[in-house]
């Protein structure tokens, strides 16, 4: 079950979203089971589109001969749908998701999709997502501190961690609207010996607003090189060199008059050193520039810091 809602208090503009949703599911055979999918959803804000509050449900079966491949779907009241999951092997994992919805913030024919493959020394995914969303919760999906790096290896210095990352975002404008996100991003990480990582992001996605219909995009790439002086020891004592570069081209054509489109690229080397399992320390050199189709927006920046971190 799944339960979640927002709201924001504006005397000019009133914001109300929410979405309950349950599943049940039934075993009838150990290849073969029924579930029931049901939930509401209500949404109170300004769009163009016509948005309809209310109840959903579906009746559907699902189909799982084996652990590497499942497909389900449903039917029902505003809602069907259709899942299929296939695992060719321990290091591959393909998922493809379709939903159509007469109700709700996102209605209509929605699709997803996830591939990823790994290796010992390598991890490779692609991603396709629709959802409808603000930027608030875009931000709250990206962790600030993450836990882990690309190769699912623990994050010694989670504070300073320079990384390319797959949820990486490029969300366009800063805006209270609920908008359409429609999200595409590649990403490729490739550990060379004991001494060096490298990685790589691709995305692209394109934005529709709720209230104005405006259309933005943005495209964006980041590459990563992490070069270690020694191999990690038990203490996790480590001194470690990273150069990133990260490139970014937003559309503002639609939302924003005073701009048409911008490219925002940036370099950054950091040098980091882990003195213990708890205090972490790193210099950083990043310079940023920003080309913009309106020269007020334009703008170089070079940014030198120091960050000391100890976590409890």
């Amino acid at each position: 079950a799944e339960y979640r809602r927002e709201e924001r208090d504006d005397p000019e503009d009133d914001f109300e979203r929410s979405r309950v949703e349950g599943e049940t599911r039934f075993r009838v055979t150990r290849e073969l089971y029924i579930l029931g999918v049901a939930g509401r959803e209500e949404s109170d804000f300004r769009s163009t589109r016509s948005l309809t509050d209310g109840n959903f449900w579906s009746l559907g079966a699902g189909w799982s001969p084996s652990r590497r491949f499942t497909i389900e779907g449903g039917k029902g009241q505003n809602n069907e749908f259709v899942n299929v999951s296939i695992t060719p092997s321990r290091r591959s994992t393909l998922e493809v998701r379709y939903r159509d919805r007469s109700v709700g913030s996102n209605p209509g024919r929605v699709y997803a999709g996830r591939l990823s493959y790994r290796t010992r020394k390598a991890r490779f995914s692609g991603s396709y997502n629709e959802e409808a969303t603000t930027t608030q919760e875009v931000l709250e999906g990206v962790r600030a501190f993450p836990s882990q790096n690309p190769f699912g290896q623990a994050v010694l210095d989670p504070v300073g961690a320079v990384l390319c990352r797959p949820d990486r975002v490029s969300t366009p404008t800063l805006t209270d609207e609920v908008f359409v996100r429609k999200r595409f991003a590649l990403f490729g990480g490739v550990s060379a010996g004991r001494k060096n990582d490298f990685g790589l992001t691709l995305f692209d996605e394109r934005f529709v607003f709720e209230e104005t219909g405006d259309a933005d995009k943005g495209v964006g790439a980041c590459a990563s090189w992490t070069w270690r002086f020694k191999r990690q020891t038990r203490l996790k004592r480590q001194t470690r060199l990273t150069t990133l570069l990260e490139f970014d081209h937003i559309d503002f054509r639609d939302s924003d008059p005073l701009e048409d489109e911008a490219d925002d690229g940036s370099f950054r080397v950091t040098l980091g050193h882990t003195f213990g399992r708890r205090l972490n320390g790193s210099l950083e050199y990043r310079f940023r520039r920003r080309e913009s189709s309106n020269e007020e927006f334009s703008f170089d920046e070079n940014r030198v810091e120091a960050r000391v971190a100890m976590t409890f």
